[in-house]
């Protein structure tokens, strides 16, 4: 469905609030003619000149003789002509609601009210006998300084007369002496009383002010009594007025497509048109983009047209694409796109004023216009004609299919998410998505993480309050790379090809991924991979946790986020977040473990991969890339999209009750599990559901079995992360191994073999040495022995040379992060005594197999595995005797990032 040029006719929600909130009843509004506009379209062409200052509130006052008068409030109104925008020399209308139009010559009671606002919003609340009449400024009563007639006609004889203007009344002179007139003028005529509205409010507060300060309840009581109490002018008036305003508007030129030139119209009849430009223009398409969620004061808002341009008569049409509507007026610059030399020997007037007459004539020219609205985003939507949708590159899904009149514009490479439209395919081809869907789970042997996965694709993009992340973390070569291009083939195949995002961009990149992707999902794959310092390491992670506290909190989640500035001394650094609510699935080798971020780690839940458990057989990543590529997942994810919108609000309503209800049903039955995660994972298990019951609808199946195996594989996963990941078991001392592994394996860096230093890069520094632990062996509980790595845990946290990491990072906490591993002494402790250079210190010993990554020994905290790997195998290193690292990096963030 594409735009057009006609207007439509309804209220934003934006501008419904903004009535709301002074007092005005949509239904009145809507039935006075008010409406938004958001494209040069919606304005009448006597007023496209407005069309910078777009979106806004367009009003129309007509009187009981039916003139109208249109007038424009702009969101973020001209500081050159005002708040409120009228067409040159529109002169003063009685404005008059058609629900009181019965009223009109019969009335015994008149409030004349000043502002186009107020008078909406006694229009709303007024007892049904009161004639409500609006004037568009203290003057509006008259024209060229004589009262309007219909003055006159208002009334029944001896009526009862109250003058509603604005607080002011007794302070501004020019408000006391027109209201003072208006009563003379409606004694004369025959009114019985004039009184005047008095509102206990200091300053300029209008009647829609005063009256959206009262329950809305008492509104229509407390109105009259305001009417009862009208009393008298102070008999002093206030002191001299200062100049009035003058309200200006501009005189249109048009545009004459037929003689290939723009004209000012003749000034009297017989005269010739004066032209301005020896050339015809017209608008054939114009975007109008915004960032609708972000601060209305701040955000960047544009309107782009794209033009045709004639020369001559007879001539050519050449195109000029993406002018800047504010850029209109600099018409010899876009002049200059045309070919050859044809731009730059156009005749025309040069100066300013002629030239904005010029584009102000191009605004106006009526046409086969199309029109689009781009937000800065995609996700849910209510258009201006009140269907709910939801916004991606393509256009709009809607429940009757996809529209064209909205878009989402983002940058690369987001701008790739789309769908096709869901109600342009076959039920054949619908039939074969949902089949190719279910069918691609044939390709998992472990079907945890593409659940977990799928899930999070759907209730992101339900429109219910997000609030979970999924991460998917374990051994390179698993196939999560796969699995990472096959979920994001959902949202478009593009992605099969080219990542959304990878853990090799920059943390500024990363802590702003997903901006933009306003309920929908963001994958994020390889987030260990390789770098070249571990600072870089740290920073993707901290970027990653910034991306899992936004799925759970929102786009606010960072706004309020503080960070400590080491490099600016104690200072802290204040980071703005877009507004807009994503979702995110992650993937790594582990997940994200620097300082700060168990609280990102704590707003997900995760399962863990390893080489053969993902993948089902050797062919599946090619089956897998295969589906991802047949588009056939994006169809599949655009007609649940367009099914979910076809449940509405209440909807949106019942996924959030149903999640509620599985949240308290897992913390029940799971005591591990705390609210947040017990959450996430309800949320998920709907996700689940909503895919199942709109697969089962689509295929005409029974899918209760496969809705069964993944929400308990959900369920799993919940408990999985609880217990391993939150609860320290698992990642923590993985991660400070690797940690310190790296640190020793700096090529600055060795062994000390069998207590003799081997050859140093710098041996003449042995200042900078420090020996943080030997390879011994050890006797367990039972008496059996072990090889084990004795770390030092005072001397391994002194070896950090920054202050932070000394202050946060103690051998106490040391040894708490590495006490599920360690081989215990016979009284429990997780340190053990053992030999140094002929010394007996504690230390804490970690198994050699687990120091070396057996990952099938490291549920053996007792050290009861026989190591079958020699220490030269870890890192690269030689071994035989005390740790020794020569020199230290500058910035160990990573071995912070492991405090709890």
């Amino acid at each position: 469905m594409s735009a057009t040029l006609t207007p439509t006719f309804t209220i934003s929600p934006e501008h419904a609030k903004y009535l709301e909130d002074h007092a005005v009843g949509i239904d009145v509004a809507l039935a006075a003619g008010v409406r938004t506009a958001r494209t040069i379209e919606h304005l009448p062409r006597d007023l496209r000149w407005c069309a910078d200052w777009l979106p806004g509130l367009l009003f129309s006052h007509t009187d009981s003789a039916g003139h109208t008068i249109p007038q424009f409030r702009p969101d973020e109104p001209s500081e050159e002509f005002g708040k409120y925008l009228q067409p040159k020399d529109s002169g003063s209308v009685l404005s008059i609601h058609p629900n009181r139009l019965q009223l009109v010559g019969k009335a015994t009671k008149l409030l004349i009210v000043e502002g186009t606002k107020q008078a909406l919003a006694a229009a709303t609340h007024a007892e049904r006998d009161v004639l409500v009449v609006g004037v568009q400024g203290c003057n509006g009563w008259m024209f060229g300084g004589k009262p309007l007639e219909e003055l006159a006609r208002l009334t029944a004889p001896g009526a009862a007369v109250v003058v509603a203007f604005d607080a002011d009344v007794r302070k501004n002179r020019n408000v006391y002496d027109s209201a003072q007139e208006l009563g003379l003028h409606m004694t004369t005529i025959g009114a019985e009383s004039v009184n005047y509205l008095h509102l206990p409010s200091l300053g300029k507060t209008g009647l829609d002010d005063y009256l959206s300060a009262i329950p809305t309840e008492m509104r229509t009581k407390t109105l009259a009594k305001l009417i009862e109490d009208a009393a008298a002018l102070p008999a002093r008036a206030p002191a001299a007025a200062k100049a009035p305003k003058v309200i200006r508007a501009r005189i249109a030129a048009e545009v004459d497509w037929e003689r290939a030139e723009i004209a000012m119209p003749a000034a009297m009849p017989g005269d010739s048109p004066q032209r301005l430009a020896a050339f015809a223009a017209r608008i054939v398409h114009s975007t109008s983009i915004e960032d609708d969620l972000n601060d209305p004061k701040n955000r960047e808002k544009s309107i782009v047209h794209d033009l045709e341009v004639r020369l001559d008569p007879d001539g050519e049409v050449y195109p000029v694409a993406e002018v800047q509507n504010r850029m209109l007026k600099d018409v010899t610059t876009w002049l200059e796109r045309l070919p050859g030399t044809r731009g730059t020997e156009v005749d025309m007037a040069s100066d300013d004023a002629s030239m904005r007459k010029v584009a102000d004539a191009i605004r106006a020219t009526q046409g086969d216009r199309k029109s689009v609205r781009a937000l800065r985003r995609t996700g849910p939507i209510v258009l201006d004609d009140g269907v709910r949708g939801y916004l991606h590159a393509g256009g709009v899904l809607t429940p009757e299919g996809n529209r064209t009149d909205a878009r989402a514009e983002l940058e690369e490479p987001l701008d790739n998410i789309s769908y096709p439209d869901p109600k342009a395919a076959s039920t054949k081809a619908h039939k074969k998505a949902a089949r190719a869907v279910l069918d691609s789970f044939e390709q998992f042997h472990d079907r945890t993480s593409p659940t977990l996965g799928m899930a999070q694709l759907a209730w992101t993009a339900s429109g219910a309050r997000i609030r979970s992340a999924v991460i998917i973390f374990g051994d390179s070569g698993a196939g999560k790379t796969c699995e990472a291009k096959w979920l994001s083939s959902f949202q478009s195949p593009w992605f099969v090809n080219e990542q959304m995002m990878s853990g090799e961009d920059s943390k500024g990149a990363l802590g702003a991924a997903g901006e933009g992707l306003h309920h929908a999902t963001i994958v994020i794959d390889d987030v260990q991979r390789g770098r070249n310092s571990e600072s870089a390491e740290a920073d993707a992670e901290d970027g990653v946790d910034r991306i899992l506290r936004r799925s759970f909190d929102g786009g606010s989640a960072g706004r309020g986020r503080q960070r400590k500035d080491a490099v600016r001394e104690g200072n802290y650094v204040k980071r703005r977040a877009n507004r807009t609510d994503i979702g995110a699935i992650v993937m790594g080798e582990h997940a994200p473990a620097n300082p700060g971020t168990e609280s990102g780690i704590a707003r997900a839940i995760s399962t863990n991969v390893t080489v053969g458990s993902l993948l089902a057989s050797s062919d599946s990543e090619l089956c897998l890339l295969a589906v991802a590529s047949s588009g056939k997942p994006q169809l599949a994810m655009a007609g649940l999209i367009v099914w979910m919108l076809g449940k509405g609000l209440e909807g949106i309503k019942d996924f959030e009750a149903r999640a509620l209800d599985y949240q308290k049903a897992l913390k029940n039955q799971h005591s591990e599990l705390k609210n947040r995660t017990a959450g996430i994972a309800g949320r998920l298990i709907v996700g689940w559901e909503l895919w199942m019951e709109y697969l089962a609808e689509v295929l005409e199946e029974d899918l209760t079995a496969f809705t069964t195996d993944g929400t308990q594989l959900i369920e799993k996963a919940a408990v999985f992360h609880a217990t391993q990941v939150l609860g320290q078991g698992q990642l923590a001392y993985l991660v400070i191994l690797d940690r310190i592994q790296q640190v020793l394996a700096g090529e600055s860096s060795q062994w000390f073999i069998g207590g003799t230093a081997a050859p140093t890069t710098k041996p003449d520094r042995p200042d900078l040495r420090r020996k943080l632990g030997v390879w011994t062996s050890t006797k367990t509980a039972d008496g059996n022995i072990v090889e084990v790595v004795a770390l030092l845990p005072d001397i391994v946290c002194k070896a950090l040379p920054t202050a932070a990491v000394r202050d946060r990072l103690d051998g106490a906490k040391l040894q708490k992060l590495l006490a599920p591993i360690a081989v215990r002494s016979a009284d429990g402790r997780s340190t053990r005594s053992v030999r140094v250079e002929g010394k007996s210190v504690r230390a804490i010993c970690i198994p050699l197999d687990i120091w070396n990554g057996d990952s099938e020994k490291t549920s053996q905290s007792d050290g009861s595995a026989t190591a079958d790997r020699q220490p030269g195998d870890s890192g690269g290193n030689d071994t035989g005797g005390p740790v020794v690292a020569e020199t230290l990096p500058t910035s160990i963030n990573d071995l912070e990032e492991v405090d709890a």
